[in-house]
């Protein structure tokens, strides 16, 4: 007889170029026996070093994979079945992303836990994703938002329109990230694992600065209790173990509360939750009547296209967002040519 646990709902989410894409997952359940297996695939991609949000895509997908799959024993899934799976969700009427999120998971599954090409898959499986030109705010209607805001969501919603950010990078700056005497910010193991420096704008070294100020208070009071104690890599944390509580190493914009880590026992003040600066940018947006399908990731293309529009090189506005391909860059040159700004109408 077998034995089943099931996968804890949550809500998966993919962005590509400002399109959040959703997805719902219901609870699936899958044998006892391939709890080994779902371990080996945290193990990969933690040894990797990718994010949360990708082991739980992975985790997902493979789950489903392997529970649709429940009647054939592991060594002996091959295309034919992964070809199966993927028609199974395309007639749910799931969207290309979606059905290339499955792909890209069983792809990672087989090749880093089974170790083993999963073949060639049926070309009518793999959708062709749309290219979808990013929403992208004027300088006004971004100005117009930020005066909307008030605080620290202010402050780093500002870092992500006038450096660059990605939501997830501006939550984790530490404390020596920041250097607001040459005025640069490094952005560490960002998207693709790669360390970039970008700009930080003058307007915001007074704030940074206070913002800094009050974070080294914080610290040392945690420090008077006992606590003080961060988040590390693990490769730094066991070369230098006193840096978890060392002031550089601290998360700029902090969480309210300190939390437990389970794994080490230890007390940690960790940083503040995307979810937090994500909905109060949205209220912003509402408040300041911009009416856009805009978000977080929003003000990063608006930082983008602003720099186009002044004329700075693509490769330096490349370098600055932390994209491995110019190609992807390019995007953004589309959405400055798309409006009135190089064609004249006939009507004029």
């Amino acid at each position: 007889m077998h034995h089943y646990w099931h996968i804890t709902a949550f809500s998966c989410q993919v962005i590509h170029l400002g399109v959040r894409k959703t997805w719902n997952t219901k609870k699936i359940r899958i044998a006892e026996t391939g709890q080994n297996l779902i371990n080996r695939v945290s193990f990969a991609v933690n040894r990797l070093g990718y994010s949360k949000r990708t082991e739980q895509t992975y985790r997902y997908w493979i789950k489903y994979f392997l529970n649709y799959s429940r009647a054939t024993p592991t060594p002996d899934l091959c295309t034919e079945h992964i070809n199966k799976f993927l028609l199974h969700i395309s007639n749910r009427n799931k969207s290309a992303t979606t059905v290339n999120a499955a792909i890209n998971s069983i792809n990672f599954f087989f090749k880093h836990v089974l170790e083993r090409d999963m073949g060639q898959l049926d070309p009518i499986h793999r959708p062709k994703t749309p290219t979808n030109l990013p929403v992208v705010f004027t300088h006004q209607e971004a100005m117009k938002i930020l005066r909307a805001m008030h605080g620290t969501h202010r402050l780093m919603a500002s870092l992500l329109y006038g450096s660059g950010l990605r939501v997830s990078e501006c939550v984790k700056l530490r404390v020596k990230d920041v250097d607001v005497s040459l005025r640069t910010i490094h952005v560490k193991c960002s998207k693709g694992k790669k360390d970039r420096i970008t700009l930080l704008p003058e307007k915001l070294t007074r704030p940074l600065s206070q913002q800094i100020e009050w974070r080294k208070s914080l610290h040392d009071y945690d420090l008077s209790q006992g606590k003080g104690y961060v988040e590390l890599p693990n490769s730094l944390r066991k070369k230098y173990p006193a840096a978890e509580r060392a002031f550089g190493w601290q998360y700029l914009f902090p969480s309210a509360i300190s939390k437990i880590d389970k794994t080490f026992n230890v007390e940690r003040r960790w940083y503040t939750s995307t979810r937090t600066l994500q909905k109060a940018v949205k209220k912003a947006i509402e408040v300041a009547g911009v009416h856009k399908h805009g978000g977080c990731h929003t003000f990063r293309h608006t930082f983008a296209t602003e720099l186009l529009r002044a004329g700075y090189d693509i490769r330096t506005i490349q370098e600055l967002l932390g994209h491995s391909s110019v190609q992807t860059t390019q995007i953004y040159t589309h959405v400055v040519k798309q409006g009135p700004y190089e064609v004249s109408s006939p009507l004029d």
